[in-house]
């Protein structure tokens, strides 16, 4: 069977599945990965260590990379890679509008079923409509995989012509923009492939002015300053200097999306939202104080099959500390005065920080409250060391980017 054949079957089966949005990805060098080594030896990866686990036998055909520098690393059989998308862009507000005191924010990924089992089923699915073709082929091997495997899925994304990595790190659609989950089934089989689209964020520095925290350059995020990782994949201490500017955030943050342009345009074309997907009760802007008195039992209900039991129970509870310190309202400091007393050190400590805060000056009040990343500001850079942010018309410069770009961007 043609490549091309196959092709069209693979895409159907996914679009039976519910995944129109899809393409394929030929297995080889992608240019993108080239710095991620770099990237893991400046520390930006944080305490995610999987991130760094290198082959099997690092001297196996005198490669010795990172296993998600090349898809090859972990799979020398591979081909090709189909990359599925899945819209997470359920109608809500955004993470940026005004919220009442007491009111956090659970990024939107998390409003529904936790994405990893939905998104996997239907890749399943797709698989087994497509085996019997690949079988016709003589190729037997394929391996599914959300955010779990050994490959970098937004660049996949990207040589499956699913759209750009934007300034955010995000992989951006040109009509449905950012807020979509991606899955990859890699194959033994050679599949027809797709292009790349260009890169459309011009000299658009929003999400980069944006980020309370400072985690991003252009093309370039230090995780160990994003909110979503400091709320998600960090179990120890929030470090203190990144606390404030996490604001109201408890599970993951959406802020750098939310103020992207080409989301605003995606509300113009949205895509149908899979059943599991739409929000549970209790996860648009959930009133902090009332998620400070689960129990851990109550947790565990609550969160059952949800992407926010990722925090884990104890995670949830320091996140909830920073968040009452940061935008108070009814409840907040009996919360955090029984939480002073907890026999979890960790959330002692958050808890008396959160304290302080709240007596120490007016709270912030949400995002809007926040004052803007002020261009021209001591940053610092996520290899090390001070940078200065410049002005959006000298990144237009830096970038090459026409004037058209940035107002193409920005309307």
């Amino acid at each position: 069977m043609s490549p091309t054949a196959l092709r069209r079957l693979a895409l159907a089966a996914l679009e039976a599945e519910g995944l129109a949005l899809a393409g394929i990805a030929r297995v080889e060098e992608f240019p993108y990965l080239a710095h991620f080594a770099q990237w893991i030896a400046n520390g930006q990866h944080g305490e995610m260590a999987y991130l760094a686990r290198g082959r099997e036998d690092e001297n196996a055909g005198g490669r010795g990379q990172f296993l998600r520098e090349d898809i090859r690393n972990a799979f020398p059989w591979a081909r090709s890679v189909v990359c599925a998308a899945m819209s997470y862009d359920a109608p809500g507000p955004r993470s940026t509008e005004p919220r009442a005191p007491g009111r956090g924010w659970i990024a939107r990924y998390a409003w529904g079923d936790d994405y990893h089992e939905v998104l996997v089923a239907k890749l399943r699915a797709a698989a087994a409509r497509l085996a019997p073709a690949l079988r016709e082929a003589g190729s037997e091997g394929a391996r599914m995989y959300v955010d779990t495997g050994p490959l970098v899925e937004r660049v996949v994304g990207y040589h499956a012509g699913l759209g750009w990595i934007g300034k955010n790190t995000c992989l951006i659609h040109p009509r449905h923009g950012s807020f979509f989950f991606l899955g990859a089934i890699v194959l033994e089989a050679e599949l027809e492939a797709d292009s790349p689209l260009p890169d459309r964020c011009g000299s658009c520095t929003r999400c980069i002015d944006a980020c309370p925290t400072q985690a991003l350059a252009p093309y370039q995020m230090d995780a160990r300053r994003c909110i979503a990782y400091l709320n998600l994949e960090l179990r120890g201490p929030i470090p203190a200097e990144f606390r404030a500017g996490m604001g109201d955030n408890i599970i993951g943050c959406d802020i750098c999306q939310d103020v992207c342009p080409w989301n605003h345009k995606a509300e113009q074309a949205p895509v149908a939202l899979a059943p599991e997907l739409a929000p549970r009760p209790g996860r648009i802007a959930p009133e902090l104080a009332a998620l400070a008195e689960l129990s851990e039992e109550d947790y565990r209900r609550e969160f059952r099959g949800s992407a926010v039991k990722r925090a884990k129970y104890r995670g949830l509870r320091r996140n909830l500390a920073v968040a009452l310190g940061n935008h108070p309202g009814p409840g907040a400091r009996d919360a955090l005065e029984r939480w002073a007393q907890d026999a979890d050190a960790m959330v002692r400590e958050h808890a008396k920080w959160a304290l302080e805060r709240i007596d120490g000056r007016e709270p912030q009040r949400g995002y809007a409250a926040r004052p803007a990343f002020e261009r021209g500001a001591t940053a610092v850079d996520p290899a090390g060391g001070p940078r200065r942010q410049a002005p959006r018309q000298a990144n237009a410069q830096r970038d090459g980017a026409p004037r058209a770009a940035e107002e193409e961007c920005a309307h």
